[in-house]
């Protein structure tokens, strides 16, 4: 049977050889199978980084927004502090003002109380005037009676020197 069917030391060799092959093929794809599982291992790992990566991104947008924001909020509180030193300013000129018209009105006020001081003294002087005059109005009364009592006499006295002369 092994002379039918051709076996020969030399076919027995070749056949060695190649389970020889099929052997160390075989370990290759025991090998080839632990590299596809590395290599899996490594494509999860490389997917994982691409994920993290993403999200970093994602983050690093945010925080790109985030930063725009704080920019924007930032050009707006600039803005409001200038508004606000405006007012203040604004406020110091009309304090200022409001000084001014404060020191006007306490001028006016001394004026007018100046004013009427004098106009009080005025009324007095001519309160007093008043009482002068009618004073004076009473001792000319009393002077033009006086007066007529003594052309009275004098009068009669002149009339007494005519009737004697007369005589």
């Amino acid at each position: 049977m092994l002379k039918n069917a051709n076996v020969t030391p030399e076919a027995l060799t070749n056949l060695g050889q190649g389970l020889n092959r099929l052997s160390a093929t075989t370990a290759q794809l025991g090998q080839l199978g632990e590299a596809t599982n590395v290599t899996d291992e490594y494509t999860k790992r490389v997917r994982t980084a691409a994920q993290s990566l993403e999200r970093i991104n994602e983050s690093y947008a945010n925080t790109v927004e985030a930063v725009s924001a704080m920019s924007n909020a930032t050009g707006d509180a600039k803005e409001y502090h200038l508004q606000v030193q405006n007012v203040t300013k604004n406020l110091g000129a009309l304090n200022a003002v409001y000084e001014m018209e404060l020191q006007d009105a306490n001028t006016h006020l001394k004026s007018m109380n100046q004013f009427y001081g004098t106009l009080g003294k005025a009324m007095e002087n001519m309160v007093q005037a008043g009482k002068d005059t009618e004073n004076m109005q009473t001792q000319v009364a009393d002077l033009t009676g006086n007066l007529t009592s003594l052309n009275r006499v004098y009068g009669n006295m002149l009339n007494a020197m005519r009737a004697g002369s007369a005589a």
